[in-house]
């Protein structure tokens, strides 16, 4: 795995780990005969392109492909791309033999692009952290909120901010803790000039794994 900043980028390393999973997915479809081949399908140029060299050896075998859409802005990215992308995007959503998508409200995306009795839903889903075992919550009077994701605009950690400061601005004891990567040097500076004046009520934690991960969850009264 690299970091969010590598995603959409042209760069040597990213090009040779492509090229490796290529050959990878090739060599594994070659090996077991009628085994479907998996791709979560990216939402920008480059992505679609390595995606594209993924999913074509298993349309030559004449193989299934399912296309995993981890996201909403496929339709975005399909209208303002390029003419030869779009058209490669189009072929590579028609020939798949499912498309799924993370819920229904995203079923609309892939109007016109690939028939509707192909796409799928299942939205996202982890193994309970806790097996089952309610988690002991911290006590005392503040309000503890989670906010767990890339931190990007579209994900609406800035709605978060914004409700921690109007409800403490309302005498509310609540405190947000902001855990996640930035997907840009523009998410940073729009997270410090939201985070202005707002002191200790918004805590950032940047990207948590394993066991800090959980005892943030543990902490947290309300997830958002």
């Amino acid at each position: 795995p690299r970091g969010l900043e590598n995603i959409g980028r042209m760069d040597v390393r990213n090009v040779l780990l492509a090229l490796r999973h290529v050959a990878s997915m090739t060599r594994a479809l070659v090996a077991s005969p009628g085994a479907m081949a998996y791709v979560p399908l990216a939402q920008n140029l480059l992505g679609v392109l390595r995606d594209a060299a993924l999913v074509l050896p298993a349309l030559l075998l004449r193989r299934r492909v399912v296309l995993h859409v981890h996201g909403s802005g496929l339709r975005e990215f399909h209208d303002a791309t390029n003419p030869v992308a779009r058209a490669l995007l189009r072929l590579l959503l028609r020939r798949a033999t499912r498309v799924v998508v993370l819920g229904d409200s995203l079923r609309p995306m892939l109007t016109g692009i690939t028939p509707a009795q192909r796409v799928a839903v299942l939205p996202n889903g982890v193994p309970d952290p806790f097996d089952g075992r309610a988690p002991a919550r911290s006590r005392g009077p503040t309000l503890r909120l989670l906010c767990l994701g890339n931190v990007r605009r579209a994900k609406g950690y800035l709605d978060a901010i914004e409700a921690v400061r109007i409800l403490r601005e309302r005498g509310f004891d609540v405190v947000l803790d902001l855990a996640g990567g930035f997907s840009s040097d523009a998410d940073r500076r729009e997270c410090e000039a939201a985070l202005a004046g707002m002191g200790e009520a918004v805590r950032l934690h940047g990207v948590v794994q394993g066991r800090r991960k959980r005892e943030l969850f543990e902490q947290a009264h309300v997830f958002v």
